[in-house]
């Protein structure tokens, strides 16, 4: 049991105020301090009136608490004198005022103590008092107080203690009797680990030129060493406790081990952002799920669906829908999954942007004329995207450098709240550059795309036109199929791609709305194939259905 005090209350022991409430994680638990008993519903499943304490109050908790003497025995095979180096108070029952009850640990906030957190003796209970909130690691002043090469960091309280406790012995005798041991705890478990150490992140890479990690030796230890070392201190060294925890070390008198498990063996930061295999298994057996869907399921048949940090490019002939593509993508991925999508059209304007994916919502070819339509369907439908589809306005005057940096500049400045960006196409995008200054410029882009994909974690779509097929193939408007090589820039987009799909339509065929999806290049599963799509002209909408394959060919008697 944990949280906050909430009351005291009578007891049916007789007590008047023995009975202690606390809230935690939405439940109410119970402590009666005069005859040691734990109640699991104080309130009897009913709401209390939550009677918020004033600063005065909170502060008076504090001061209370300090006028407690520190533990005077060996507890958990902590002696008295390193209780009190974490100035930890020794609480008396209210049974009878004289028999120990409870540890108190300080917290600091701006060098103060602002609150406690209070433990049974020989219950795992525990609660707060005082106001704990957005406070220091526990036993920061000290650490930092001692300064040092090394700053440890342990998962609980006593943990903190018990390893500074071992460190110090096992220095005895060496040329480190001397020199103080920097030793901190988070504040809330493991769960707390990132958002502790965030506080003091500035002031541990200032002040300590090592950081050990020594958390529980248990999945939730593990787990949540790991993501410190990845989010906020890549160099640190992670140890590998020989018992469960830190005071098990102590309880148990490994203390050898321990010192060897966090000074000699602790893992050590790999070069060059190398990892071990041991790091990575515990993401190795998860289990690898679909992505989103797309919105024809025989391209999620083929790709596994869509995924974030990934770069997708698409490329068609002219005429043939690529934009069509763009549409149902951005519409499909609001309506079924909630996606914010940055969409960058470079041949169509803002106002066209909206008929066309508010179309896909409809199912009405609002970007059709003389299609009969609703205003106000139109209007309540792009309200409704209003905060989920952001256009990018385009300056028709701009050369290539200047367009990409303010795409770029867009997606910085939307990059954490965004699920997906569409660039429509890479072809305009690299307009007026000659060949050469064309593949350079495309390659470019491509890096940095991807580059920011995986910095702010969005799927990357870029559509592209097509070079024509050399002279004894069909063309691309003709239902020639379509090469990786054909892509504008192909060797960038090749190369950085993690998908590439061809759609391929054939305008002289007997049912010219007849299209295919190719999927060309697929990094991560390499399957490869095809899925047949259909433009419903009376929806505007691209669908996935499997027509009769003469319909693709040409009409008869029509001049190719």
């Amino acid at each position: 049991m944990a949280g906050q005090c909430i009351e005291k209350l009578p007891h049916s022991c007789g007590s008047s105020d023995g009975l202690q409430t606390y809230f935690d994680n939405g439940k109410y638990t119970g402590y009666c301090h005069a005859c040691w008993t734990y109640i699991p519903d104080p309130y009897g499943g009913n709401e209390p009136e939550i009677v918020v304490k004033s600063q005065e109050e909170i502060e008076q908790e504090v001061a209370d608490a300090r006028k407690c003497g520190f533990v005077n025995f060996t507890h958990r095979a902590i002696p008295p004198a390193d209780w009190k180096y974490f100035g930890v108070r020794l609480g008396m029952s209210e049974r009878d005022g004289v028999t120990p009850d409870t540890v108190m640990h300080p917290y600091t906030r701006d060098g103060k103590v602002c609150g406690f957190k209070v433990k049974l003796l020989n219950k795992k209970i525990m609660w707060s008092i005082g106001d704990t909130k957005n406070c220091d690691l526990y036993g920061w002043l000290g650490a930092k107080k001692v300064g040092g090469l090394t700053l440890y960091i342990t998962e609980g309280e006593e943990d903190a203690i018990a390893l500074r406790n071992i460190l110090i012995q096992m220095n005895r005798g060496t040329a480190y009797a001397e020199q103080g041991v920097a030793v901190v705890s988070l504040s809330h478990g493991a769960d707390s680990a990132i958002e502790d150490i965030s506080r003091h992140l500035d002031e541990i890479n200032k002040t300590w030129k090592n950081v050990v990690l020594a958390f529980d030796n248990d999945g939730p230890g593990k787990k949540a060493a790991k993501a410190v070392k990845a989010k906020l201190l890549p160099e640190c060294q992670i140890a590998s406790l020989p018992a469960k925890d830190a005071n098990a070390c102590l309880r148990n008198g490994l203390m050898r081990a321990t010192r060897d498990a966090l000074v000699y063996h602790a893992a050590k930061p790999m070069p060059t952002s190398l990892l071990t295999v041991n790091s990575l298994i515990d993401e190795a057996c998860e289990e690898v799920v679909y992505g989103n869907d797309y919105p024809w399921p025989g391209v999620t048949d083929l790709t596994y669906g869509q995924r974030k940090k990934e770069l997708l490019a698409i490329g068609a002939g002219v005429g043939i829908g690529k934009s069509l593509i763009a549409h149902e993508l951005s519409a499909h991925n609001f309506r079924k999954y909630g996606w914010r999508t940055l969409v960058i059209m470079m041949e169509e304007s803002p106002a066209e942007t909206v008929r066309n994916v508010c179309g896909k919502l409809d199912d009405i070819p609002y970007h059709v004329p003389g299609t009969v339509f609703d205003k106000e369907v139109l209007r309540a439908t792009a309200n409704e995207i209003n905060d989920f589809i952001i256009i990018w306005n385009p300056d028709e005057n701009s050369d290539p450098e200047s367009t990409w940096a303010s795409i770029k500049q867009a997606i910085r400045t939307h990059g954490n709240d965004i699920d997906c960006v569409i660039i429509d196409n890479m072809t305009t995008l690299s307009e007026g550059l000659s060949i050469s200054e064309k593949n350079e410029f495309i390659g470019l882009v491509a890096k940095e795309f991807v580059d920011m994909a995986m910095k702010f974690d969005f799927e990357a779509v870029v559509l592209s036109h097509l070079n024509s097929p050399d002279k004894s193939s069909k063309s691309h408007e003709n239902g020639g199929r379509v090469l990786e090589s054909q892509f504008t820039g192909s060797r960038a987009l090749m190369r950085y791609s993690h998908m590439m799909f061809g759609f391929e339509r054939n305008k002289q065929a007997q049912d010219p709305n007849c299209s295919l999806i190719r999927l060309l290049k697929n990094r991560k599963y390499g399957k490869t194939g095809t899925c047949k799509t259909y433009y419903e002209a009376s929806t505007g909408r691209l669908t996935q259905r499997n027509w009769q394959d003469e319909l693709y060919e040409n009409r008869k008697g029509r001049m190719i």
